[in-house]
């Protein structure tokens, strides 16, 4: 599934793979998938699930993920959803959290009874079916529909959602995600994110490694990486005005920190993803 644009959001319905391993290409957005026939083994964040028929994964834009298929064809939904898109339209905390939080003991993986399957189905066909025809206000309509998706599956399944008896806690540790997304391009700090968020720096530093599954510092790191993969694919940015798009001034820290991240350095990235020879770093 070869990325030539970066839509808001883009939906498929996809049941033929070329290899047994798949390994999706230029992944730095959200994405839901809905398993509808076939089985397959995935690794999400170096967790490892067994999908099958009715399993409906959740897969935040910073966790890595690979398949390997056990029982072809395999059919699934594939929904990708801009990082924007998921920040500025889900505004319930408690319905974000199946994308942005990952405290111990999280599935990426939710397997649908019957009954919910056959909810959560139609919308996933609608959400495909308004991005391939992208007819007026598409990608709002699809908003709509992401809404009423996350709506059904809370009623029917609350408990995969992330809940913590001090819904502050929950509630600041979201509002730094929302701020750091806004402003990871420029020289960020955790005293600032605190500050903003009206808890101390001990508390934000304390609970957001156990709310979200990385320390704050590497949270950093992990934004400022998905964006320049981002950019490398989407742009003909140089390596070093990408560097200084995502806040490294400094081009030759910024291909180190995505050399230790991605194992590649990013004009290799650049030249996997696109198929192309005639840029330079």
């Amino acid at each position: 599934m070869p990325y030539t644009h970066m839509p808001l959001v883009s939906s498929f319905n996809v049941d033929t793979v070329p290899r047994q391993v798949h390994e999706p290409a230029g992944h730095f957005e959200y994405e839901m998938i809905l398993v509808t026939e076939g089985s397959v083994t995935a690794t999400i964040a170096h967790r490892t699930y067994m999908l099958t028929r009715g399993s409906l994964a959740f897969i935040g834009r910073l966790e890595s993920h690979a398949f390997l298929i056990q029982k072809v064809p395999y059919g699934r939904y594939v929904s990708i959803l801009s990082s924007d898109r998921i920040l500025s339209d889900i505004r319930e905390n408690e319905l974000l959290s199946v994308f942005v939080l990952r405290p111990e003991g999280f599935h990426h993986v939710i397997q649908l009874d019957g009954e919910t399957y056959d909810r959560i189905l139609p919308l996933f066909e609608q959400i495909t079916r308004e991005y391939q025809e992208q007819g007026a206000f598409y990608v709002e309509k699809c908003a709509s529909l992401l809404h009423i998706l996350l709506v059904e599956l809370y009623r029917r399944r609350p408990e995969a959602f992330p809940r913590w008896t001090n819904a502050n806690t929950q509630t600041a540790v979201v509002a730094a995600q929302r701020y750091m997304a806004e402003n990871f391009r420029r020289p960020l700090t955790l005293d600032e994110v605190a500050e903003h968020t009206f808890v101390s720096r001990h508390t934000l530093s304390v609970m957001f490694p156990k709310t979200v599954g990385v320390t704050f510092k590497d949270y950093l790191i992990l934004l400022r990486i998905a964006e320049s993969k981002r950019l490398l694919v989407a742009t003909d940015l140089s390596v070093r005005e990408v560097a200084e798009q995502v806040g490294y001034p400094n081009v030759n820290n910024f291909i180190k920190v995505f050399r230790d991240r991605v194992h590649t350095t990013p004009l290799q990235y650049r030249l996997h993803q696109n198929g192309s020879s005639s840029l330079t770093e």
